[in-house]
């Protein structure tokens, strides 16, 4: 069972923090566009 956890942990740090701030306005930019542009409703 350990082994597991650590798998986990191992494939969860290829995921940096620094990469996924950097990343998210872009996401959001690039949603917003998708939705926005083609009259779409969405709410959450």
């Amino acid at each position: 069972m350990n082994s597991f956890f650590t798998s986990v942990r191992n494939y969860l740090s290829l995921v940096k923090f620094s990469h996924t701030v950097f990343a998210m306005p872009f996401a959001l930019i690039g949603f917003s566009l998708a939705v926005f542009s083609e009259d779409h409703d969405f709410s959450l």
